[in-house]
């Protein structure tokens, strides 16, 4: 656990949540503001409040028709799932990410997504999915050009044909 100036950080922000004037900004501010909290308590592990924190972003960002802010929230969303075990919300939450990434035409955001959907396909065991999604992240970061990226999604597309014996 993180300690330090981020504990400083979520004490500044903890005192916001019930502010009036907070109601009144713009959802897009709001939507910022709590992907900022969350992820200064993600990082102190306040894991609970972080991931009530990104869902209200994600409530938030929608609100805004906002494609870029509303796939930056399902990230974290899907991360704190992710991280609470909660592996299925995590799914939903990264394949809409990757949906608005790729209608975005944003290869490198949506390679990233991929990655981490491989990674959860490959610990549920679900292999020949975590293969076809770990190759959509290589093939969109080859595209790229970006070797090193690609090469840390190599290591868990080898774990893959590892376990299936290819």
């Amino acid at each position: 656990v993180t300690r330090g100036p981020f504990d400083a950080f979520v004490t500044l922000l903890d005192p916001t949540k019930d502010d009036p004037l907070l109601a009144l900004a713009p959802p897009d501010l709001r939507a910022r503001y709590l992907i900022v909290r969350g992820r200064a308590r993600q990082i102190t592990g306040r894991r609970a409040e972080a991931a009530t924190d990104f869902s209200g972003a994600l409530l938030e960002a929608r609100k805004t028709g906002d494609a870029h802010l509303t796939a930056r929230s399902l990230v974290y969303a899907g991360t704190a799932a992710r991280l609470e075990g909660r592996l299925g919300d995590a799914r939903d939450r990264f394949e809409g990410a990757v949906r608005l990434f790729d209608e975005q035409k944003d290869g490198r955001a949506s390679a990233v997504v991929l990655s981490a959907l491989g990674a959860i396909d490959l610990v549920t065991g679900d292999l020949p999915r975590a293969r076809l999604t770990l190759l959509r992240a290589i093939d969109n970061l080859a595209a790229l050009g970006d070797r090193s990226a690609r090469a840390m999604v190599q290591i868990d597309f080898g774990l893959v044909e590892q376990e299936l014996g290819d």
